[in-house]
């Protein structure tokens, strides 16, 4: 039984996949997900960016600047800071630095739960948000943030990448992102209802 509370979550949950699919349609999500052999092997052979660089073309975002950094004094698991470029007081483009926090940097799959936030940030910034790229003072509301953050996670089951989510929640009782791992469960399910329809 879910609560007031997970029901009203859930039931935000289908209205922003409806928007999504409404704003960049369902043909972008990849029809396979990341096998979580492949960023184990990715990290035993390069490391964490060997897990950012399997991420990264997964999600089709090669074209773009990003980097990766590491911490030890980041307060969360990982950050998404973005960096605007103006000609003529309009924005051309963004370039992107994802930092993961060093207490995480032992375990692929940690790594990979992280990075599937912290990407998702940056599929919102190219593909969803609705601010117009003029340069200017933005202020996002409390509501607003807490929206993208939602949003982030669940971007992150739309591109085949939120099972990360899930076995760091089953396997090390931690959430890295903005759900529990009840609801976690409840969107990859959710999720492949809307993307594979019974009968399509």
């Amino acid at each position: 039984m879910l609560s007031t509370e997970d029901m009203a979550l859930e039931g935000w949950v289908y209205r922003k996949i409806d928007q999504v699919i409404h704003k960049i349609g369902k043909d972008i999500f990849p029809v396979n997900p990341i096998q979580a052999d492949t960023v184990a092997n990715s990290f035993n052979e390069h490391g964490w960016r060997g897990v950012f660089r399997d991420l990264v073309r997964h999600l089709r975002l090669t074209h773009l600047k990003i980097e990766l950094a590491k911490s030890n004094s980041i307060s969360r698991p990982g950050s998404c800071q973005r960096t605007a470029f103006v000609e003529n007081n309009t924005i051309i483009k963004y370039s992107y630095l994802i930092t993961i926090n060093d207490l995480f940097l032992d375990n692929p799959f940690s790594i990979a739960a992280i990075l599937a936030h912290e990407l998702g940030h940056v599929i919102y910034s190219e593909m969803i948000e609705d601010e117009p790229r003029t340069v200017g003072m933005r202020f996002k509301s409390d509501e607003g943030t807490l929206d993208e953050e939602r949003s982030v996670d669940l971007l992150a089951f739309l591109f085949k990448i939120g099972e990360f989510q899930l076995r760091v929640a089953r396997d090390k009782r931690l959430t890295l992102g903005y759900f529990d791992q009840e609801l976690f469960e409840r969107i990859q399910i959710i999720v492949s209802k809307k993307l594979n329809p019974v009968g399509s």
